[in-house]
């Protein structure tokens, strides 16, 4: 079932975007299946959450006002994706731009962060 969303996901995803944005896309898919097949650690995703929980709220279930949306409790593979997209620029979210510019993050920490946050309410 997660593989069905994921492959949906992915599908749309490339049908939509213009060419000229394929290396962006490339890295994206790739770091979605480099940490859709990794052992999450649940405890370094915690950690690594703390940077995300400023905005997102510490219990991840964003801001009142829908600023910031909930990511507790949404599916790893749909929190991967996302992640995946906003580094490599695929989505257009001015508030995260500025974690764009963490080049440390990989997917290992995808994986941690997305298996940390689907345990959460």
């Amino acid at each position: 079932m997660v593989r069905r969303i994921l492959g949906v996901m992915l599908t749309c995803l490339l049908t939509i975007v213009q060419p000229a944005a394929e290396q962006g896309i490339n890295q994206a898919v790739k770091q979605v299946e480099e940490a859709i097949h990794m052992t999450p650690d649940i405890d370094n995703g915690r950690e690594v959450y703390q940077l995300c929980a400023v905005c997102h709220m510490p219990e991840g279930w964003g801001t009142d006002d829908g600023y910031c949306p909930q990511v507790a409790g949404q599916l790893s593979p749909v929190i991967i994706k996302q992640l995946a997209d906003i580094l490599a620029r695929n989505r257009d979210t001015s508030t995260m731009f500025p974690f764009t510019l963490l080049e440390n993050l990989q997917p290992q920490e995808f994986a941690d962060v997305a298996a940390y946050l689907a345990r959460q309410p």
